[in-house]
């Protein structure tokens, strides 16, 4: 797996205020890249009743791609990928790095 791409936006990307930005104009991550798990999902994930707030996660997951959208505006051509995801795995992002750090000594 390749090297994690950031996709916090910045303030420079919300130029045009088309993205959520908290009241202080701080860099935000866009609403649709959280994750919320319901009960019903997250007591199938142990790991989430070890963790509080602000802890890091790691995050595997599968999904198909379920729409593309193209925007084509004199200009300013733009193109949004929906993504379901149909599987998932968390793990402390503590554990993550240590099973990493062993399987590669």
């Amino acid at each position: 797996m390749g090297d994690l791409i950031s996709v916090k936006l910045t303030k420079k990307d919300n130029e045009r205020g088309m993205y959520p930005v908290d009241e202080s104009g701080h860099d935000k991550w866009p609403y649709g890249l959280r994750l919320s798990f319901t009960p019903e999902i997250s007591d199938r994930f142990p790991v989430l009743k070890s963790l509080g707030a602000d802890e890091a996660v790691a995050i595997v997951a599968e999904g198909k791609v379920s729409e593309i959208r193209v925007n084509d505006i004199p200009g300013n051509t733009s193109r949004t990928v929906e993504i379901q995801i149909t599987g998932i795995n968390l793990v402390s992002k503590e554990d993550y790095d240590a099973a990493f750090d062993d399987a590669t000594k």
